[in-house]
């Protein structure tokens, strides 16, 4: 309970800040790319923690099954949210124009780098469930404390030098990795065979970079926005066959592990 309320207190010290430095004006455009960016995490993440929490805390001592919880849920959450968020990305500039009125950008610009965020603490959020379902939680309260007192530190610097807010959201997005990167970490102590697991991370990590280009190049055909997000889907689909066959076809029939 107490790590989740420091997780609500850190997820929305971005507005803390926003309205602090940069006043209304900026903290309107920035809630409404907000809404857009964090609205697949909101629907996406919590099935998953649904279905994956009690199954990996009942096998939490068996090392081999273990693993194959957390690869096997990473995996599908990976495949599903963030080939959502590949799209999403890549169409934000016909979504903003169709959604908003948008006539100064900052919508846009705010969408771009929220994306990105939101892409990360997606698969941050999964990574503490799952670590919260294998007993970690005095570490993750620790770990939770010691990032939120870097979080207000972080606003305090920003109000003193009135850094502009796209230094903010670069450093957001660093600090956000950062997270993300030493939560992989606390879950690969969890892991058996870590060798293996560090080869699917970067296997993954090949599949997406073949899916950033590929739906980039699609960007710059400038299809009309149907045309365009169909043929995405297409070509994400193609290529998710390509590298994971048999996981993709166990999603088709509402597998996630």
């Amino acid at each position: 309970m107490i790590n989740q309320g420091l997780s609500f207190i850190q997820g929305n010290f971005d507005t803390v800040l926003i309205l602090a430095v940069f006043g209304l004006q900026t903290l309107g455009p920035y809630n409404f790319a907000s809404e857009l960016s964090y609205l697949l995490f909101s629907k996406i993440n919590p099935i998953f923690n649904k279905v994956v929490f009690p199954i990996l805390s009942k096998h939490q001592e068996d090392a081999g099954e273990r693993q194959w919880i957390i690869s096997e849920s990473m995996l599908s959450h990976a495949l599903i949210c963030l080939g959502l968020y590949l799209l999403l990305f890549f169409h934000l500039p016909e979504l903003v124009d169709l959604l908003f009125k948008d006539d100064e950008g900052k919508i846009l610009v705010f969408s771009k780098f929220i994306c990105i965020m939101a892409m990360i603490r997606s698969v941050n959020n999964l990574a503490f469930s799952q670590l919260l379902a294998l007993g970690a939680s005095r570490k993750l309260l620790q770990w939770n404390i010691a990032v939120l007192i870097f979080n207000y530190v972080f606003i305090f610097i920003i109000y003193l030098t009135k850094a502009p807010i796209v230094t903010f959201l670069e450093i957001n997005i660093f600090v956000s990795l950062f997270v993300l990167t030493f939560t992989i970490y606390k879950m690969f102590q969890y892991y058996s065979n870590l060798s293996r697991g560090i080869r699917e991370v970067l296997y993954f990590l090949m599949y997406y970079l073949f899916a950033s280009v590929l739906l980039y190049g699609i960007s710059l055909l400038h299809l009309y926005l149907v045309f365009s997000i169909g043929l995405s889907v297409v070509c994400l689909m193609v290529l998710s066959l390509l590298f994971y066959r048999d996981k993709v076809m166990r999603l088709l029939h509402l597998r996630i592990l």
